[in-house]
């Protein structure tokens, strides 16, 4: 069983996704599927965005050589935009090879909400006229949503996994009467951390006790937006744009903090499911964490996450606390936060169900 898993453009910029793509392939490699990379390159960003919005503008180099599909068993290909240029690549790898199975992972869905700037409606426009053909082309769409068929295709359910091997269990670092927030994101509007900077200015309106205080460790065009409502609200003592960080660095904010944030704004692109790598990572970590939308891999009865309510009111920072401290009275509950995510949170684990539907004859 041969196959690629194909990139359309660059991921450089996106650590995230550069390090997901590449657990992906070693996963389906050690489950027994022999699974290379491969990008297919994109022009360059000056004329590329212009390209993708005309009718039938080229985004991508061509790339398809025929004798090496041949030789292909299957294809794995994470989802670009949908336009005429991607459906004719499908169409010429089909009439290459008619049995090569051809995946399409669609990370988010439904998601034609990403794309209701202005300037994407071109984008929209081509992705809801040609994505009405992937059923001629497409054998199943990978999908971390609950839906049993997309675009009339069939799925295959799934959800992020990480690999255990490269993140380090925190230590944990206590002081009396402080406790410390953590979102690691390159922030978008989706993420939604302008309800928890509003809910620590009501917080601090009340005189606490306590001191929270709110570590946003990463880049993002949210970033500026979010810097002015910490200044406006008057809680830029409490509200830390800390910047990129990884590695050693990193870890020094996952020792320091007690509650790891995650997106508290998927509602505003369309989503009440998600399955999010920065969650995982978190329960890698030992790190307890709140979310909003609901995530298959954390039922109701895993208690080291918090849910909150998908809405636009500030988030109430008196639950977080006690949500805190229904936690940090148990010993060795980043022990067990650990062994949950080694048992059911691997790469491997996630990609077994594309692996069993590629075996199939």
């Amino acid at each position: 069983m041969n196959g690629l898993y194909l990139v359309y453009g660059d991921i450089k910029g996106s650590l995230g996704v550069k390090k997901k793509v590449k657990a992906q392939v070693d996963a389906l490699n050690s489950l027994g599927i022999n699974c290379d990379l491969f990008k297919v390159q994109s022009f360059p960003n000056k004329y590329r965005k212009v390209l993708q919005r005309l009718p039938y503008g080229l985004t991508y180099k061509k790339w398809i050589d025929c004798e090496k599909i041949k030789d292909l068993d299957f294809l794995y290909i994470r989802k670009p935009i949908i336009d005429y240029q991607f459906i004719q690549d499908l169409k010429k790898i089909k009439k290459t090879k008619s049995n090569i199975k051809i995946l399409l992972e669609i990370p988010t869905f439904p998601y034609d909400q990403e794309l209701s700037r202005f300037v994407d409606y071109p984008l929209l426009i081509k992705e809801r006229i040609n994505r009405k053909k992937l059923i001629e082309y497409v054998d199943r769409i990978i999908t971390f949503s609950d839906d049993d068929e997309i675009f009339n295709i069939k799925t295959i359910k799934t959800q992020n996994g990480i690999n255990i091997n490269e993140i380090k269990l925190r230590k944990i670092s206590t002081k009396d009467n402080v406790i410390n927030l953590l979102a690691v994101a390159s922030v978008q509007k989706w993420h939604g951390y302008d309800r928890l900077i509003k809910g620590i200015a009501d917080y601090y309106k009340k005189n606490p006790k306590i001191e929270v205080h709110f570590y946003l460790v990463g880049d993002g065009k949210e970033l500026p937006i979010l810097k002015k409502l910490t200044e406006n609200l008057n809680v830029s003592k409490y509200i830390h744009f800390e910047g990129f960080k990884s590695g050693n660095e990193l870890d020094k904010f996952y020792n320091i903090c007690h509650i790891g944030i995650g997106s508290l704004g998927l509602h505003r692109i369309g989503l009440t499911h998600a399955s999010t790598l920065k969650n995982r990572e978190y329960c890698a970590k030992g790190l307890p964490f709140i979310i909003t939308a609901y995530d298959n891999d954390f039922p109701g009865n895993f208690k080291y996450v918090y849910k909150l309510p998908q809405n636009e009111q500030p988030i109430n920072i008196e639950s977080i606390i006690d949500f805190y401290k229904s936690i940090y009275n148990e010993k060795n509950f980043t022990l067990k936060m650990r062994e949950y995510a080694e048992n059911y949170l691997s790469w491997e684990a996630k990609m077994k169900p594309v692996a069993c539907f590629l075996e199939e004859e």
